[in-house]
């Protein structure tokens, strides 16, 4: 799998915060395999391929996908249900930053997110990261992705809604 640039390892700061200093590497890893998985499952073959391949230094060029590449908010005329966007370089890096915790094995302590030191260690607090991962990362990647789904369903774009 590829890595496309859209995001890097300097991307998870603030609230996905992950200290690199030993594990550039391995978030490089995971970012190569999910951000090439998860724009292919989103947006299919043709479109993903249309992404990629404008695409310049991990950012579109195209005034059409910047158009739903970038953040947005839409509201449905005939429910008035409001989709917003945190756009797809941030709901890649949620998504990744999932994966990588999820992945690592890594747990939430009262010190932030750590790794587990001894192979005979426990995750003993494995249902709160997971609680955790799901409300800081997978669930606001979920908005992004229902509010791109119908942005594009919008504009006549056709992606298939089966993936969430």
């Amino acid at each position: 799998m590829a890595s496309y640039g859209i995001v890097t390892t300097e991307d998870f700061t603030g609230t996905l915060y992950i200290q690199l200093d030993d594990c550039a590497n391995v978030m490089q890893s995971y970012i190569d395999k999910y951000e090439e998985k998860y724009l292919y499952e989103l947006l299919g073959i043709a479109k993903a391929d249309e992404l990629i391949n404008d695409l310049v230094d991990g950012v579109p060029q195209s005034a059409e996908i910047l158009e739903w590449f970038n953040a947005f908010r839409v509201e449905d005329e005939c429910t008035g249900d409001l989709y917003c966007s945190e756009g797809i370089k941030k709901m890649l890096t949620y998504l990744i930053y999932y994966e990588y915790i999820r992945g690592e094995e890594l747990f939430v302590s009262d010190n932030g997110v750590i790794k587990i030191d001894s192979e005979n260690s426990e995750r003993k607090d494995s249902i709160i990261t997971e609680r955790f991962i799901r409300i800081k990362a997978w669930n606001p990647a979920v908005d992004t992705w229902r509010a791109l789904e119908y942005k594009l369903e919008l504009t006549n774009k056709g992606i298939d809604k089966a993936f969430f």
